[in-house]
């Protein structure tokens, strides 16, 4: 596993997909203890669910998590993914999906989250044109 300002845990697999596909939300760490190397079943399952994820998280959206403390769960990760595709069923461009009480903001075309916050706190969002709650 790495581990850097970024990515705080990363295995093997998913550091692969973060080389190919771009970046991966800082929440999205392996919870196998730290253990480098040992690929457990919960390492492999996530790193499935994150190569199964179509949804890019920005270098912005990456760095604002991180500042915001806000840790995603593999169960978060596929309903941003849901109101992603429910956006672009519905025609949205630019949309707001909140999330258990976190809000994304993101680029529906290019299914990029562009930022995200805490909705508790942060209850003005502008440049969308759809909002999706899930």
């Amino acid at each position: 596993m790495i581990q850097n300002n970024l990515y705080p845990l990363i295995n093997p697999a998913q550091e692969e997909a973060v080389k190919t596909r771009g970046v991966t939300p800082s929440g999205f760490a392996a919870e196998n203890g730290g253990a480098a190397g040992k690929a457990d079943f919960q390492s492999i399952l996530q790193s499935k669910i994150f190569d199964a994820l179509d949804l890019t998280f920005s270098k912005h959206a990456i760095l604002r998590l991180n500042a915001r403390g806000i840790s995603l769960t593999q169960d978060q990760l596929v309903r941003v993914e849901g109101g992603v595709r429910l956006a672009r069923d519905k025609g949205v461009s630019d949309s707001l999906v909140l999330v258990d009480n976190i809000a994304f903001l993101v680029n529906i075309k290019n299914k990029t989250v562009i930022t995200a916050m805490n909705s508790d706190i942060e209850n003005v969002y502008t440049n969308i044109d759809g909002a999706v709650i899930v």
